[in-house]
């Protein structure tokens, strides 16, 4: 808005001096106009009479031509002079107020060009904040980058250790290895066990040691799992138990946690093989807690077995009795003795022998 204000002010100024100029140039002319066509006394409009007046009009004709003309010369030059000094002084003051006007031009300019710089100072200002901001992000950047680049190095030098390390390693030995955790995969293996059974695959003994150090097994928990497995097909003692254990080739260490955690009630254990024992042979209650004993349960354990078993020893002492006279003659006595040293009480042995027609 301050650039408008100070263009239409110096039009103004101009046009005025121009004005100035045009009605100078107008009173020169008409000046110069007056002077050439008006003079003191005209030549032409009087007769002369004689020569002698004729040269004294001539001569007092020249004089007052001279003294006019002197005159005129006088007011030629003052007026000249004037015009000069109003000229110089018009000029001065057109060069004043053109200086005015440059002036107020060169100050709108100043101050257009302080805006125009203030301006250029922001956007400098904002494009080195954004440049700023800019190198921030891309120092930003290449901080992930570099992040990156360093995961990728480690994730390499990881591959090619686990490469290397591969490579340094037989075919034979891999495959064994490989091996060893599918069978892991699908039932639980002592150290030992695990070795000989890759042994059996036709493995050699230093690739199945290889596979078996390698594989990562926790040897207490496959042997707790071993034990576990047991539990739930054939009823053991705990003392049973570690011995199969044991009998797999796991430590008497790794038996024992076997043992230890598998939850195994033992009454339970004593109750179940006591059953299993009945479901397939006679036996008197005194035979079954000695049997139940044999197995490694306690006497408390085997006694908790026989009283809960459910069998009538009556009819477990006719079955006994049956089974003998399958294989061989008895006599009424001779059978009778037999269940009776087999745990049965002289009651239940007569009543075997009567049942089975003696």
């Amino acid at each position: 808005m301050k650039e408008k204000k100070y263009n239409k002010k110096a039009l103004s100024i101009v046009f005025s001096i121009i004005g100035v100029f045009v009605l100078l140039a107008l009173v020169t002319v008409i000046c110069i106009i007056i002077m050439e066509n008006i003079s003191p006394y005209n030549k032409q409009d009087k007769p002369f009479v004689d020569e002698e007046q004729k040269e004294q009009y001539i001569d007092k004709d020249d004089d007052i031509e001279n003294d006019a003309l002197g005159d005129e010369t006088t007011s030629q030059d003052d007026d000249e002079e004037n015009k000069n000094s109003n000229s110089s002084n018009n000029s001065s003051t057109a060069n004043d107020n053109s200086s005015n006007s440059s002036n107020n031009s060169s100050t709108a300019n100043n101050n257009s060009s302080n805006s125009s710089n203030n301006s250029s100072t922001a956007n400098n200002n904002s494009s080195n904040s954004s440049n700023n901001s800019s190198t921030a992000n891309n120092n930003s950047s290449n901080s992930s980058n570099n992040s990156s680049t360093a995961n990728d190095n480690s994730s390499n030098s990881g591959n090619d250790s686990n490469s290397h390390e591969s490579s340094s390693v037989s075919v034979n030995k891999q495959n064994a290895l490989k091996r060893a955790k599918s069978y892991l995969k699908a039932m639980a293996f002592s150290y030992e066990g695990l070795k000989n059974q890759l042994e059996f695959e036709k493995y050699s003994k230093e690739d199945a040691t290889y596979a078996v150090d390698n594989c990562g097994a926790d040897w207490n928990e496959q042997a707790l799992k071993k034990a576990k497995s047991y539990l739930n097909t054939i009823p053991f003692s705990y003392k049973g138990l570690i011995e199969q254990l044991e009998y797999e080739e796991f430590t008497t260490e790794q038996a024992t946690y076997g043992a230890d955690n598998c939850g195994a009630n033992w009454n339970e254990q004593a109750l179940k093989k006591a059953k299993s024992y009945l479901n397939t042979i006679p036996f008197s209650y005194k035979g079954l807690i000695e049997q139940l004993e044999y197995e490694e349960f306690t006497a408390e354990q085997a006694t908790y077995g026989a009283d809960n078993c459910g069998a009538d020893w009556n009819e477990q002492a006719v079955k006994k009795a049956k089974s003998y006279l399958n294989v061989m003659t008895f006599s009424r006595d001779g059978l009778i003795n037999q269940l009776e040293y087999d745990g049965f009480t002289y009651e239940q042995a007569v009543y075997g022998a009567t049942a089975n027609g003696y």
